[in-house]
């Protein structure tokens, strides 16, 4: 019972960590996709339950990033087995020669046998150094490396998809690739207080809330004002 108490203390832990990590990614997200359109992030306020759906939605995309390259995990597993495994022949192999490896005297008089052209004395010193140095190394990388993962990688994931985006809807405009025609590009944004109803305007939607939506048409980036007569439409063909 004990146990099962410690496991729910360390995940309440882990998922008060993580938590926020993919909302400040999920919105890192879509400051990099929406300046890469040209519009200033200040200009559309984007709510706590967007900025939520948008950082699940980047989760998922990592997701599937990670299913595609399954084969990389079993790789590393298969690596780190095989070094252990390594490891294991090697204090079964002393052992089995009388020499009990967890027994070895090392000093600087008692250096031990060599492994890969350094004498044991020489790896334990090693170890002891980076062991020491990684105090002030490793912490600050995995420090570093944790902000890329939460901030500069999704920025960039976001301005890459807008980038790409904007290059199709130039090169073909609204239409969608001959292969996906039930879907299109763009939405339109339309006053349907007057009959028939108009398009005021289509482009790729960058950014919107309850009261503003920002719109890209390939060339211009406009931002519109919502009004109770105005929807946005985005049509499927079947």
């Amino acid at each position: 019972m004990e146990k099962i108490h410690q496991y729910l203390q360390s995940a309440a832990v882990l998922l008060g960590i993580l938590v926020p990590c993919i909302l400040l990614a999920g919105y890192v997200y879509h400051l990099g996709y929406s300046a890469t359109f040209g519009l200033e992030p200040s200009l559309i306020n984007k709510g706590f339950s967007d900025v939520i759906t948008e950082a699940w939605f980047l989760g998922a995309l990592l997701l599937a990033h990670f299913v595609k390259y399954w084969w990389s995990g079993f790789i590393a597993v298969g690596v780190i087995s095989m070094m252990m495994l390594a490891l294991f022949y090697f204090v079964v192999y002393q052992k089995s020669k009388g020499k009990d490896p967890a027994a070895w005297e090392i000093t600087r008089d008692k250096q031990g046998p060599k492994i890969l052209g350094l004498t044991l004395w020489h790896w334990k010193c090693w170890f002891e150094t980076v062991e020491e140095v990684g105090t002030w190394v490793y912490i600050p990388t995995v420090l570093l490396v944790l902000a890329s993962l939460i901030t500069i990688i999704p920025f960039q994931y976001g301005a890459t998809q807008a980038k790409k985006q904007i290059s199709n809807l130039q090169t073909t405009g609204c239409n969608a690739p001959a292969e996906k025609q039930d879907r299109t590009r763009c939405v339109s944004l339309v006053n349907i207080s007057v009959t028939p109803p108009t398009t005021i305007y289509s482009g790729i939607l960058v950014s919107s809330n309850n009261e503003l939506v920002a719109l890209f048409d390939g060339k211009t980036l406009e931002v519109f004002r919502l009004k109770d007569d105005f929807k946005l439409s985005k049509p499927h063909h079947n």
